[in-house]
């Protein structure tokens, strides 16, 4: 019997379900382990931004807008441990200024915790307030390349290139997974990356990546869970082959009018305008601009200017 469906673990929804999920914590447990070197007992989890679907209320399968609203979520998580802040975020497609808006959110969250005063000490003073902050860890996940190198995994802290040394303990760690390689991966964290491609836990995978496997198999997703995944693959397919026959219009139009500045010249502007004005429609809708991105082929400076 083939194994039945699974949504993909890099889709919004699933990817907030199975690391934000309040009863299901020895998953993002088992990452963090993976990923960081330690373990956070369960009670120490908190997670800032639990997953439910009860916010999106009962989805209309005909109310574009609502898919629009669940793809807009993030693909972030927030965990808070006795030890450290942990960002995960998924980011599938490339967008600009991320690695400035990945520094950003990382500082930003070691910050925030100065305003905080310990129930133990007196609050005067701002040697109290720093006895607050906290390491902050953080790991994106790639479904593009981002470093020239062929190792997947890039984990990232305060360092002395002159003198090659590091800055322990480090109270900041930002990590970067490409999913497209592998190279450099523990048998734990290529287990993960397994899993974030295919949806199924491999032969010897931890018991935490076999219990997300099942939280994403089809028959066990609630049913406007189910509602939800089905527009966004909807929503999808129907925008991709709309951007086809535009871009397939313009094709034809281009090459008739044969513009003067030449075919070639005259096919990429047909193809330009066939783009901008699907991105148009697109954004009208209610998409996002990553996903808008995604079928045109624009980036998310261009599509800003329209």
């Amino acid at each position: 019997m083939p194994p039945s469906p699974r949504i993909a673990p890099t889709s919004d929804l699933a990817f907030r379900k199975i690391l934000s999920s309040e009863n299901h914590k020895t998953i993002p447990q088992g990452l963090i382990g993976d990923f960081f070197g330690f373990t956070p007992d369960l009670d120490d989890i908190h997670i800032d931004n639990p997953y439910t679907i009860d916010v999106f209320g009962t989805p209309d399968p005909d109310d574009a807008e609502a898919a629009a609203r669940l793809r807009q979520t993030a693909r972030d998580v927030t965990i808070s441990v006795r030890a450290a802040d942990v960002l995960i975020e998924l980011q599938i497609r490339r967008t600009a200024h991320f690695d400035a808006r990945t520094l950003l959110y990382h500082c930003q969250r070691f910050v925030s915790h100065y305003s905080e005063t310990s129930h133990s000490l007196e609050p005067a003073g701002e040697e109290h307030r720093y006895a607050t902050l906290r390491p902050v860890y953080g790991l994106n996940i790639l479904g593009h390349t981002r470093f020239p190198c062929t190792h997947a995994l890039h984990l990232f802290s305060p360092y002395d290139h002159e003198r090659k040394e590091g800055w322990e303990p480090a109270l900041l760690r930002i990590g970067f997974l490409e999913l497209s390689k592998t190279r450099g991966l523990t048998i734990g964290q290529r287990r993960w990356r397994d899993f974030l491609l295919t949806g199924y836990a491999t032969a010897g995978a931890p018991s935490y990546i076999g219990e997300a496997a099942a939280m994403l198999d089809y028959v066990n997703l609630d049913r406007r869970e189910k509602t939800m995944i089905d527009m966004q693959e909807k929503a999808i397919a129907t925008w991709e082959a709309e951007l086809a026959y535009a871009i397939g219009e313009a094709r034809q139009k281009a090459i008739k009018e044969g513009l003067a500045e030449g075919q070639a010249k005259g096919l990429a502007e047909g193809e330009a305008k066939a783009r901008f004005a699907m991105a148009r429609n697109a954004r009208a809708m209610g998409l996002s601009l990553e996903d808008i991105a995604t079928l045109t082929g624009l980036s998310q400076e261009e599509l800003l200017r329209l």
